[in-house]
């Protein structure tokens, strides 16, 4: 299982790629008992008052933002999620980020990146890449 954790670090606003915008996760088995995903904190404000737990169905997807729509250099506090423990059976489940730009590569114009951050009061960005943009789940 994982625990409570974010699509998004404040590192990943100063790659190339920015920050991890949507998160796609797709199950590719049934669990017999446990091993829901639990969004865990969906009013953001850290009293865990709110959250819902996805039971993992073959061929069924989740998807949530990472970012906010209105300022997509801005993590979304309200999906932070972990994976609870599988209790009988297995999970198998596979993700992919989708992310504000293209993914490898140096394409990116970083003076265009260095006003996007300047414009939302962050730092100037660095010029790494992430190694990986999908993850295979055994749990």
């Amino acid at each position: 299982y994982y625990k409570e954790h974010h699509d998004v670090n404040g590192d990943d606003f100063y790659q190339f790629s920015g920050p991890r915008m949507i998160t796609f996760f797709l199950y590719l088995s049934d669990v017999e008992e446990g091993g829901a995903t639990r969004l865990t904190d969906l009013k953001g404000d850290d009293s865990h008052s709110l959250f819902l737990d996805v039971q993992p169905k073959k061929g069924m997807a989740l998807i949530w933002p990472s970012v906010l729509n209105e300022n997509p250099m801005m993590m979304d506090e309200r999906t932070y999620h972990e994976a609870l423990t599988v209790k009988k059976g297995r999970k198998y489940g596979a993700n992919a980020w989708f992310y504000l730009r293209t993914y490898k590569g140096n394409d990116c114009d970083i003076n265009a990146l260095d006003a996007i951050g300047q414009k939302y009061g962050e730092e100037e960005s660095e010029d790494d890449i992430y190694s990986s943009e999908t993850d295979l789940h055994d749990e």
